[in-house]
């Protein structure tokens, strides 16, 4: 597969990909795009800078827009799990780009992500709009559930004393 055209990918995908000036796929992407477009489970690993995050990105993107779903507020569709915060902004903003023409909504979750807002990496609205797609460093993701969980385990126990 020598175009991003021959790997079943839908056209407003890519258009941000041609947008991007991305010709050929890598052989990553040309390799996993399409499994991953048929639910296929695939572990991928290539080097820094061969393309990782549009070969699984893009066909995320992709089953993402084609399932509509009610979502109930702060649901999650996806999640995606990076080891540094610098590594998860590169991500988001990737994925912000693939999927610009796909009206997705998504944020990032990072430790300390309060002063990530002053920032601008985080746009406050976010927190109040259905997350479709959060990109975050697995403890400190794991760390903020256990709050919120925590958080609710007091609220409902303290309407169930009255």
């Amino acid at each position: 597969m020598n175009k991003f055209e021959d790997l079943g990918l839908a056209e407003p995908i890519l258009r941000a990909v041609r947008a991007e000036g991305y010709e050929t796929p890598t052989p990553i992407q040309a390799q996993a795009i399409p499994l991953l477009l048929k639910d296929r489970d695939l572990l991928g690993i290539a080097q820094t800078g061969t393309g990782k995050t549009a070969a699984f990105g893009l066909p995320l993107l992709q089953k993402l827009a084609a399932t509509k779903v009610a979502l109930q507020p702060q649901s999650v569709r996806a999640l995606i799990l990076a080891p540094t915060r610098e590594l998860a902004i590169q991500i988001d903003e990737s994925l912000r780009v693939y999927g610009r023409h796909l009206h997705l909504r998504h944020g990032i979750a990072i430790h300390g992500w309060r002063s990530h807002a002053a920032r601008g990496h985080w746009r406050p609205a976010v927190q109040h709009i259905v997350v479709r797609v959060i990109e975050g460093i697995g403890a400190r993701l794991r760390d903020r559930l256990l709050r919120r969980r925590r958080r609710n385990e007091r609220g409902n126990n303290e309407s169930g004393a009255q």
